[in-house]
């Protein structure tokens, strides 16, 4: 926990705020074992992120004040994902890991190779996806905005058509993300398989509709593996082309 979430629930007062769950209090205390008058990174979802401190501790809760300043600078989410349905803790370690690594959107779809069951998740009912996408927001310090979420009982690419850089990872191609010029300052979509890999009729659906193919390694890597693979060499890329994110302004 980088970040600690606040939402208006805890508000109790201006700029007040009372953390008394479980999970958020015992890290404070038992793992980051904060002490009155320490400081603390609050991100607020979807605003943005401040500096606060703690006022106050409790048998059984913290408070933390912040002084309702301007946010610091907003570090904003780069890439949407699609991904071939897996098993569940997969999915469950892609949703967390792409959070923290600046995921704006998940999507994932039913593939051929996926097993069906994978849909009935409990993962994927009353919004259960949704602890492992704010762990990641925690995470990563530097991210504010929620990830949006989608399941698909197939792979509808209509939503897509319209945008210019689309990327669909293969085993069956040499080129690489060398091989394709990109513009960070723009949408970028990556498409991962599910754990089997997406068929070729799969694939060249994907070609079809504008997604540019690229292989990450000769070996076979997992889903997570894959996610954050692709998402690191992106992002070095997109270092080299804009310039490294100043995280001391997000300190």
């Amino acid at each position: 926990m980088n970040t600690l979430l606040i939402s208006s629930r805890d508000l109790i007062d201006d700029n007040l705020y009372e953390i008394k769950d479980s999970l958020r209090f015992g890290h404070l205390k038992n793992i980051l074992k904060l002490k009155e008058g320490d400081p603390i990174k609050v991100c607020f979802i979807n605003r943005g992120i401040e500096k606060g401190c703690i006022t106050s501790i409790q048998k059984d809760h913290f408070k933390i004040s912040t002084k309702g300043s301007p946010f610091i600078k907003k570090i904003e989410p780069w890439c949407d994902l699609i991904v071939g349905l897996s098993r569940p803790q997969t999915c469950k370690k892609v949703l967390e890991l792409g959070t923290s690594l600046g995921v704006n959107s998940f999507e994932f779809v039913k593939a051929e190779l996926s097993e069906k069951s994978y849909g009935d998740s409990k993962l994927f009912q009353n919004k259960a996806y949704e602890e492992f996408i704010l762990n990641g927001l925690s995470q990563s310090a530097i991210f504010y905005k929620k990830p949006s979420f989608t399941l698909s009982s197939n792979i509808n690419l209509e939503n897509h058509k319209d945008k210019a850089q689309k990327i669909v990872l293969s085993p069956y191609t040499n080129k690489s993300l060398n091989d394709v010029k990109l513009n960070f300052d723009e949408p970028l979509t990556v498409a991962i398989g599910p754990e089997r890999g997406w068929t070729k009729g799969e694939l060249d659906h994907f070609i079809n509709n504008d997604f540019f193919e690229v292989s990450l390694s000769p070996s076979i890597l997992r889903v997570e593996t894959a996610t954050v693979a692709i998402l690191s060499q992106l992002e070095l890329l997109k270092n080299e082309n804009c310039g490294r994110i100043n995280t001391e302004e997000v300190k």
